[in-house]
């Protein structure tokens, strides 16, 4: 008997120790982080998450981020239900973090073709214990190198994810150096972050209505956000322009959201969809595909 009670025992902690590789990327709308340069201490660039969204079928994560300070692009990035990690605006089909590596594994970026010569080879090269603004973490250091035909390696740079706080530096070819000193994670707020804490979370005019997957086979999910308290209605037309469905019509305060959009009774080719406020009204357009 306390043989039995010893092996539920071992086998209950094995379980509470296994990692989530997910905790190496977290994600929740409005979690923000801040970087500066190790050397010079100026504000490199400040992103927040926007919105994310799920994809009904394929349980993939799809997480868009905004932009303070530094005017950089809206990235985004797909995180798959193994938890492969992909940059959707450089190389949507390349695995740029494999959460789940452990040190020694290697795969392809991205690889040579007629457009480019060179192959990027990403490896994790080190696994560690750290404290992060104060809290004993798990650190995973993935490398980039430019692999070229009978030629020397070329090194790239270094990003260190931490566990339950991301990406927390970033050696980046040839000489900067880029630090996380500040960040909101799932509303905890770490280290000192500067000047935007009031704008996170408020909707942004560029990406007021989209969906993904676009183009999609019969579901999608359509977000949108909203400036104001407005009335707000949300229709979907052909390209006809007859009403196909509408899929709200109510008062909504300032906020983002998502909608859930089913064509299983619909054909193949183009649709509209057409968000209307107190104000503005906006069109965006999806491809049905079957």
């Amino acid at each position: 008997m306390n043989r039995i009670i010893l092996l539920l025992l071992f086998s209950s902690s094995l379980i509470l120790s296994q990692d989530d590789p997910l905790d190496y990327f977290p994600h929740h709308v409005g979690d923000l982080w801040q970087y500066r340069s190790q050397f010079t201490g100026e504000l490199v660039g400040t992103r927040y998450i926007d919105s994310i969204l799920t994809d009904p079928i394929s349980k993939d994560v799809f997480i868009y981020y905004g932009h303070f300070d530094n005017g950089g692009t809206n990235d985004r990035y797909r995180i798959d239900s193994v938890g492969n990690l992909y940059n959707m605006n450089f190389n949507p089909d390349g695995i740029r973090y494999k959460l789940y590596a452990e040190i020694g594994d290697s795969w392809i970026l991205r690889d040579a073709d007629s457009v480019n010569l060179d192959t990027v080879i990403v490896s994790v090269v080190d696994v560690y214990d750290a404290t992060v603004f104060g809290v004993n973490t798990t650190v995973k250091a993935f490398q980039f190198e430019l692999h070229f035909p009978d030629q020397p390696i070329f090194w790239l740079g270094i990003d260190y994810l931490a566990k339950g706080f991301g990406l927390i530096r970033s050696e980046i070819e040839p000489s900067d150096i880029y630090v996380l000193t500040g960040a909101i994670i799932d509303s905890v707020e770490y280290g000192i972050i500067t000047s935007v804490k009031d704008r996170i979370g408020q909707p942004q005019n560029f990406e007021v209505i989209k969906n993904y997957p676009n183009p999609f086979n019969n579901n999608t999910i359509i977000s949108f956000s909203v400036s104001n308290y407005s009335n707000v209605n949300i229709t979907v037309y052909d390209v006809l322009g007859s009403v196909v469905k509408e899929l709200i019509n109510e008062s909504k305060p300032m906020g983002n959201y998502n909608l859930h959009f089913n064509a299983d009774d619909l054909s193949s080719g183009p649709y509209f969809v057409v968000l209307t406020t107190d104000s503005k009204l906006y069109t965006h357009k999806m491809l049905l595909i079957k």
